[in-house]
């Protein structure tokens, strides 16, 4: 394929002759085959953002020397195998991300955001495999399911922003008589959560980073107060 010129696909799951590549595979080629080269996947950080992405998640870390002989030290619990198959997997992480919203009374119309991007997402890998071959999918749906393959990093970027964006809008609720500290707690942990699986971490982590990037300088010059806080926050959320 002339990756240049055209669009990247991927063949279907019945044209692999074994297995096809995982949703994180798939992501890792994306980004880096992106035409642009400022916006290509180790644009900004090289080597360091690729080996972050999600499709290395599961490899010990190498530069720790308990792992130089390839011995693979203990694991935390977000890379235990139970975690990684079922907690790690995005429906679970959605079921949850939907659940905090049941009941919630704060008019957060964009939480729904992340619900609709990934709804479109699993809708269109539905239509491509059961659907394919009907007249109404080629003459109407094929294109537009070949524009969502082709951008699902943009799309699971969207639903990144807004999830953490969410997260931000309840603490400043907080402040206002919809406050509900318990929704805020149980929030943030599923931010954690997502910060950590490698379903969602590599988009979560970059999000992060680039919010890292602009604020920490701010905090430093004009509230260097909020230090001490925020390095717990931190190591609370990247432990």
């Amino acid at each position: 394929m002339n990756v240049v010129t055209q669009l990247l696909r991927f063949p279907s799951e019945d044209e692999f002759v074994h297995s096809s590549p995982s949703i994180a595979a798939q992501d890792l080629i994306r980004g880096l085959l992106v035409k642009d080269p400022s916006k290509r996947l180790a644009a900004i950080r090289g080597a360091a953002e690729i080996k972050q992405h999600p499709f290395f998640a599961a490899l010990p870390d190498y530069d720790d020397p308990e792992n130089c002989f390839l011995a693979v030290s203990p694991a935390s619990d977000y890379n235990e195998p139970e975690y990684q198959s079922s907690i790690a997997a995005k429906e679970f992480l959605y079921l949850l991300y939907s659940t905090v919203f049941i009941t919630t009374l704060a008019p957060i119309k964009f939480a729904v955001i992340p619900v609709i991007c990934q709804s479109l997402l699993n809708v269109t890998q539905f239509l491509k495999r059961d659907f394919r071959n009907t007249y109404i999918y080629r003459k109407y749906l094929d294109n537009l399911c070949k524009w969502v393959d082709a951008n699902q990093s943009t799309v699971s970027m969207l639903s990144a922003n807004c999830e953490i964006g969410v997260g931000f809008l309840l603490v400043f609720l907080l402040l206002s008589p919809r406050k509900n500290f318990v929704q805020v707690l149980a929030y943030w942990q599923l931010l954690k959560l997502m910060y950590h699986a490698p379903a969602t971490a590599y988009f979560h982590r970059s999000i992060w980073s680039h919010i890292g990037t602009r604020v920490n300088p701010l905090i430093y010059r004009y509230v260097p107060f909020l230090q001490t806080p925020l390095q717990f926050a931190q190591r609370w959320f990247q432990g």
